[in-house]
């Protein structure tokens, strides 16, 4: 069994959970359905603005970003579906991260063979923990924000009484404008530790926020502190595997150019998978997360395509594919310390604030096992004539 110490070391312990093959598995392909999702909606929402199917591929490969948001040419059309493709892309972004949670926890509790399977199965069947917790604070937050506006609206317009009334009931406005801040901080909260609250409670959605509520108003100064840590070790963590493989692809390609023989193909082919890549939009970032990103194997400026035989162009075109496999597994590496690490926050924190090892819960049956158990014995009676040729045959016996 992995012991903890619960205390702030366990934080540290995330770079060694996180870097197991079942975790990096499912955030890879929680990765790449992500991506897929995406991508198809996103190219749905170009095509809804009117861009031809060519313009879209040409300006965005594979994976389309409608950046910088004012000079897409966006309908409302397009905008609508584009949200959409993220609303779908973060509910399969919370599956993945409570199913590696879910195999964390059970590690945690000695089970060092819970199957990816499983783990998928039981972040599929309680999704609406993890997934509608935040969306949930979102539409509060919204709702709270429109009742504002239609004070505005409504009593601020009227000449006179309405500044009146808005000055005395300002205690009020401000108890409401303040109540939104403490909500925003629960949603960032929520969007953080939420799947690891439902993969070691089995929690629903209201059992999920009553969570966040009580870990951001107990555990205040831990839990920020704590995720500090848990940030700076994912992105050493992840600088490091990143490094790893961009060196390997060094060597891979230094050892092909040595054996490719006069015909020079390597170049063009390693040029045209490059192409594929998407254009990175320059995001202002911090110096760790920038150091992050530059080792990230497909963070590579893309070139012209160069065209040339039938072979190059589908050796290029399966290489792009190689190197979006390579991003897909750092980025399911980040997510598997990531979520690793909030998986042991919260058990720490728990035992910290309610003094309970969720480690030493027992595991439930699983439904089916329960409905056997419930189900009454089914006796089947025999009819009145098979009775009737049984009674002479018991007489028999008897004398």
């Amino acid at each position: 069994m992995n012991k903890l110490r619960f205390n702030f070391m366990d934080v540290f312990s995330a770079a060694r959970l996180g870097f197991n093959g079942k975790k990096i598995q499912i955030g890879t392909i929680g990765v790449f359905s992500g991506f897929v999702v995406y991508s198809i909606v996103t190219y749905l929402a170009f095509w809804a603005s009117k861009w031809s199917w060519i313009d879209i591929w040409r300006t965005f490969k594979y994976f389309p970003i409608p950046y910088p948001f004012h000079t897409v040419n966006f309908n409302v059309w397009g905008w609508i579906i584009w949200a959409i493709g993220l609303l779908l892309s973060f509910l399969v972004l919370t599956i993945t991260l409570t199913a590696i949670s879910k195999t964390t926890y059970e590690q945690l509790k000695g089970d060092e063979f819970y199957e990816v399977r499983e783990a998928f199965k039981f972040a599929r069947k309680h999704w609406k923990g993890s997934f509608l917790a935040p969306i949930t604070l979102i539409i509060f937050i919204a709702i709270i924000i429109a009742m504002g506006v239609v004070w505005g609206v409504s009593i601020g317009r009227i000449p006179h009484f309405g500044q009146v009334v808005t000055a005395l009931f300002s205690p009020f406005l401000f108890a409401a404008a303040l109540f939104v801040v403490y909500l925003i901080v629960i949603f960032f909260v929520s969007l953080i530790i939420s799947p690891a609250v439902v993969a070691t409670t089995k929690s629903d959605t209201f059992d999920t926020l009553f969570e966040n509520f009580s870990i951001i108003n107990s555990q205040t100064w831990r839990f920020v502190l704590w995720e500090f840590i848990l940030k700076a070790t994912t992105c050493i963590g992840v600088f490091i595997f990143g490094l790893f493989l961009k060196k390997s692809l060094t060597v891979m390609h230094l050892a092909i150019r040595v054996i490719q023989g006069p015909r020079q193909w390597l170049e063009v082919v390693w040029n045209n998978a490059r192409w594929y890549l998407p254009p990175l939009p320059a995001f202002p970032v911090t110096q760790i997360e920038d150091l992050f990103a530059r080792f990230l194997p497909v963070m590579l400026e893309p070139h012209n395509y160069i065209s040339g035989n039938v072979a190059n162009n589908i050796g290029g075109f399966i290489l792009g594919i190689f190197f979006y496999i390579l991003g897909f597994l750092v980025v399911g590496f980040a997510l598997s310390m990531w979520s690793a690490g909030q998986t042991v926050i919260y058990t720490v924190l728990v035992k910290m604030k309610d003094e309970k090892n969720l480690l030493e819960q027992k595991e439930e049956l699983f439904e089916e096992e329960l409905e056997e158990e419930e189900k009454p014995e089914v006796t089947v009676e025999k009819p009145a004539e098979e009775k009737e040729e049984e009674k002479p045959e018991k007489e028999s016996k008897e004398e």
